[in-house]
């Protein structure tokens, strides 16, 4: 009976998520650098064009701004088949158009199997790379939110199970606190329990979150997305 109960709550509390997931217009602030590998002397074609292709995607916040990046980095994972970055950002761009389009379940879905595709490639170079799990997990999250009636039932425990995933390798990444915060905050409200504590962890993300932003506008190609997402989370905490 408490099991049967647990899967109830967890369920429902899935529903929630992606209900308020579904509204949002989610275009990622990201960069990344090749944080999980020691590089000597980067290639300079290979960092200027990270770097420019990064730029755009700071900015983009539509799918017709996103849909070239995909073929960008793309080009760029298989000119440089040893660095994971490319893959990821072709990933997280694909992802975002996934969150963003506003159109059927399949168009979602054929948008979040190619960001599966992508961040697949990303994983076999690094494969506990915490920024990569982080990802992999909003992956899942924005297939929940493409359906959410019908897929709370079966994908709750999946999405729980790759944010524990990613915990377990960096549990103060701002990126996967971020997405505990609101997966608290949403069962919290469901419970009819207080939110402060979830509030409270969401929003002591924001510098770092920050501190990423700033670097990426200085160049840097480190993963910084998320600032929606706090966004977003503050309406929810007021």
């Amino acid at each position: 009976m408490k099991t049967k109960l647990s899967f109830l709550i967890s369920t429902l509390f899935f529903l929630f998520i992606a209900q308020c997931l579904a509204g949002m217009h989610l275009h990622a602030s990201i960069h990344t650098e090749d944080t999980g590998k020691i590089l000597t002397e980067p290639d300079t074609d290979y960092m200027e064009k990270m770097r420019k292709n990064v730029q755009v995607l700071l900015a983009a916040t539509s799918v017709d701004e996103l849909r070239p990046l995909t073929d960008q980095f793309s080009t760029i994972a298989e000119n440089y088949p040893d660095e994971w970055l490319p893959s990821y950002y072709a990933a997280l761009a694909f992802t975002n158009m996934g969150y963003l389009l506003e159109g059927s379940i399949a168009e979602k879905d054929d948008l979040f199997d190619e960001a599966d595709k992508h961040l697949a490639t990303a994983e076999e170079l690094q494969p506990e790379n915490p920024e990569v799990k982080a990802l992999k997990t909003f992956i899942l999250m924005g297939r929940l939110t493409a359906d959410p009636q019908s897929r709370a039932m079966y994908m709750g425990d999946s999405v729980m199970r790759s944010l524990n995933q990613a915990r377990q390798l960096d549990a103060e990444n701002p990126r996967i606190r971020l997405i505990s915060a609101i997966m608290d905050h949403g069962s919290a409200q469901f419970m009819g329990q207080s939110t402060d504590q979830a509030c409270r962890q969401g929003m002591s993300v924001k510098p770092a979150i920050e501190e990423n932003l700033q670097a990426a506008e200085e160049g840097s190609i480190k993963p910084a997305w998320g600032m929606n997402l706090i966004e977003w989370l503050e309406t929810q905490c007021q």
